[in-house]
């Protein structure tokens, strides 16, 4: 006789949706359904952290620069032409101050060496002062 309490146990099992699962899933040679939904989250992240770090840095120059948009620095006094760049290596300068030498790790050399010998992963710090340098460079 049929068993449908045992049968959607079996299947409704919480552990068959876990990262677990999943993982162990990505190991096998038919798991491109998983892939690509995980290209695909992986993608949608990516983008949103590009439209935030855009945003970030050019909604404030709509309303700092005397043109109205982001892209009217040549509408600057020619003095601004020096003082933007000295004034932006001087906060990043500050802010890299801020940190141990080990958390101020960025670049390409250290995401290879993380990649290397870490297992790719990365620290927290360490990409959030990466982040905010970028933003402050730009």
């Amino acid at each position: 006789m049929f068993n449908l309490n045992k049968y959607l146990a079996s299947r409704l099992n919480p552990t068959r949706f876990g990262a677990t699962h999943f993982r162990r899933r990505l190991a096998y040679t038919d798991a491109l359904p998983q892939i690509s939904c995980l290209g695909f989250v992986c993608g949608i992240a990516a983008a949103l952290i590009i439209v935030a770090f855009r945003s970030l840095f050019e909604i404030p120059l709509e309303h700092w620069l005397p043109g109205g948009t982001a892209e009217s620095f040549e509408n600057l006094d020619p003095i601004w032409y020096f003082l933007l760049p000295v004034i932006g290596g001087l906060l990043i300068g500050f802010w890299l101050m801020l940190f141990a030498p080990d958390e101020r790790k960025t670049g390409v050399a250290h995401v290879m060496a993380r990649m290397a010998y870490h297992q790719g992963t990365m620290p927290l710090k360490n990409t959030l002062v990466q982040f905010i340098g970028a933003l402050l460079l730009f």
